[in-house]
């Protein structure tokens, strides 16, 4: 069966392993899939099991949210 986690663990990654950034289904800038990844690690267990068990799907999270588009919402909705 064809997971998410499975095609994480396909994708390419940069050279420091934080996950080749959005796109996980496309090469647009960004999916909807990559905005629910970044929805995703915000819920359990949350962003530091995310960074150490699934650096990939970290990592599109990551670059979800630095989308320009779409980084006002995250500003008001996730605020640090």
């Amino acid at each position: 069966m064809y997971t998410l986690y499975a095609h994480a663990r396909a994708a390419p990654v940069d050279d420091d392993g934080s996950g080749g950034g959005c796109a996980v289904v496309s090469r647009r800038p960004f999916s909807a899939l990559d905005l629910y990844i970044a929805v995703m690690t915000r819920w359990r267990p949350r962003r530091a099991w995310f960074a150490a068990h699934a650096p990939k799907l970290h990592g599109i999270a990551l670059a979800a949210e630095r989308v320009p588009e779409i980084a006002g919402v995250w500003r008001r909705n996730f605020p640090e």
